[in-house]
């Protein structure tokens, strides 16, 4: 992996919650994910994006690791976050991202799926995640509420992201008065709208609090 100096491991950018439609999608058919090599200082030892979902797809894969540039690899897993989170040595280093992973909504159905991973990302040592979402009236407002749940600190509080989407999609409203139209303006969505990180849990929460997963 990385720049393939075995005393180095590379800087593993873990994808929660990667889908074959979005994110698997534009590793495959486009070279968007090779902006990481420019967007930023290579690591010593190279980046290696995971691409980790339950809705991943490895049926077609033949080479299990793809090289997207001279300092950056990438692979798929169809498996959690937690599941390959245990696969990595503590020192090594990790980054999670998460993109409009909607963890926040589902009457709780959602969050409760995540939930062993969000722990498990929080309990490794030094392993920063950061997360955006499409909207705050519905699934930042329920993923604050995830995270502070778990305990969770945030190092980067929830903000506008200036890297949106550029396409927005617009509810339809109930009825013709401007009222309802502008209920449904301010209830617009747009891809990664607002983002936000956290690391490891608040002093006195999490597992120092007893909590179990």
């Amino acid at each position: 992996l990385g720049d393939g100096d075995s005393d180095v491991p590379p800087l593993t950018v873990l994808l929660a919650g990667a889908s074959a439609r979005t994110e698997q999608f534009l590793l495959e058919r486009t070279a968007y994910w090779a902006e990481a090599a420019t967007a930023a200082p290579p690591a010593r030892g190279g980046v290696h994006l995971a691409f980790i979902g339950p809705d991943a797809d490895v049926s077609g894969i033949k080479k299990p690791i793809r090289r997207l540039a001279p300092s950056l690899t990438a692979s798929v897993h169809r498996e959690t976050a937690g599941a390959y989170l245990s696969r990595l040595t503590s020192s090594a280093p990790c980054l999670v991202m998460g993109f409009n992973t909607g963890l926040g909504g589902g009457g709780g159905a959602l969050a409760r799926a995540w939930a062993s991973d969000l722990a498990a990302l929080l309990r490794r040592p030094n392993t920063p995640a950061a997360f955006t979402c499409a909207n705050a009236f519905a699934d930042l407002a329920g993923e604050l509420a995830v995270f502070r749940a778990l305990g969770a600190r945030f190092v980067v509080p929830p903000a506008a992201n200036p890297f949106r989407a550029y396409t927005h999609a617009m509810g339809e409203a109930s009825s013709g008065t401007e009222a309802a139209g502008a209920e449904v303006r301010a209830q617009a969505s747009c891809a990664n709208a607002f983002a936000y990180a956290v690391l490891g849990f608040e002093e006195n929460e999490g597992p120092a609090s007893g909590a179990s997963d």
